[in-house]
């Protein structure tokens, strides 16, 4: 299986038919732009992923990066440098092993963690590196476009925030607003013709039953078969939500907000300065244990933190938020 994200050629590779199934809905747009590519499929980057009856144990050498999850007491990150890459243990439990002299990585998980809705996640952080090494970063983000107006040209918003802030219930209620879609929870920014620009990512929509009772426009979503429930959460495929919304173009971000859902009656932008937003960036997006691409994604979010300005969004709950 092939799939085409941003001029990234990918060869997915598992002999299991539910990682498979799960591919495809989490990457359909590239895996049918990639079907469409003309001339010979040469992968510049080889995924593969298996389930596992168990894990390899910890390696007995010394951890080049190690880091403690919180909320999670038995388990941490580490990291270890190999000779051609790398081998990530991760708190999920999964493991991943790169070899960036192959392009390759190799994803190793039990079916516990891939019932749960993991691969996105495993998925994704797999092909970050890869991705850096080729001036594309990710951000966890939902990314909307404010529609061209004859004030105003078009602009991205990113809405960052650890989960349960309110990113997507507050991304949604823009796109039912008319905006654009670019991303769920992985926005992708790079650098182009001396902007930043979030281009459009793969990955499904998680709907909260809250989402869905202040967006009723999406019932009709959760009401389809093609749908999978996790951690009480309904799992729209983005090709379902895309049937009805209008997918954006890569777009200059102009705005950042960091929401939280609070007490108060209303809505509220909050200004930050630059530095404390680039600071929560740095904080809440940068893999560490890269060393080798770390300082370039530290870049090109301090770029982005001249080019943007940053608010804090206090969300009244159970109210939709709406912006000019």
């Amino acid at each position: 299986m092939h799939a085409l994200l941003h001029n990234l050629l990918l060869e997915l590779q598992s002999s299991d038919p539910q990682v498979l199934d799960g591919w495809k809905q989490i990457l359909d747009l590239e895996i049918k732009a990639a079907a469409a590519r003309p001339g010979p499929a040469i992968p510049q980057v080889r995924l593969k992923a298996a389930v596992v009856d168990r894990l390899q144990p910890p390696l007995e050498a010394r951890p080049s990066f190690e880091e403690h999850i919180e909320g999670l007491e038995k388990r941490k990150l580490r990291y270890y440098a190999t000779k051609n890459g790398g081998f990530l243990d991760l708190a999920r439990p999964a493991q991943i092993a790169f070899n960036f002299a192959a392009s390759a990585a190799q994803i190793n998980l039990t079916r516990p963690v891939l019932d749960v809705g993991n691969l996105e996640d495993l998925t994704l952080i797999a092909l970050a590196p890869f991705l850096r090494r080729c001036g594309i970063f990710i951000t966890h983000a939902f990314a909307a476009v404010r529609p061209f107006t004859a004030d105003s040209d078009s602009a991205a918003i990113l809405l960052c925030g650890p989960p349960g802030c309110g990113k997507t219930t507050t991304g949604l209620s823009l796109i039912d607003q008319g905006w654009g879609f670019l991303a769920n929870d992985a926005a992708l920014l790079q650098e182009a013709q001396g902007q930043i620009n979030v281009c459009p990512s793969p990955g499904a929509i998680n709907l909260h039953p809250k989402t869905i009772s202040l967006l009723p426009a999406y019932r009709d979503l959760v009401d389809s078969d093609d749908q999978t429930i996790h951690n009480g959460k309904t799992v729209i495929p983005r090709g379902a939500l895309l049937a009805k919304i209008t997918l954006a173009a890569p777009t200059a971000v102009q705005t950042i907000l960091f929401p939280r859902i609070t007490d108060g009656r209303q809505h509220s932008l909050h200004e930050m300065s630059p530095a404390i937003g680039l600071a929560r960036l740095i904080e809440e997006n940068v893999d560490r244990w890269d060393k080798y691409t770390y300082l370039e994604h530290i870049d090109l979010l301090t770029d982005l933190s001249r080019q943007a300005a940053f608010f804090d969004l206090h969300l009244a709950r159970g109210q939709v938020f709406a912006m000019a």
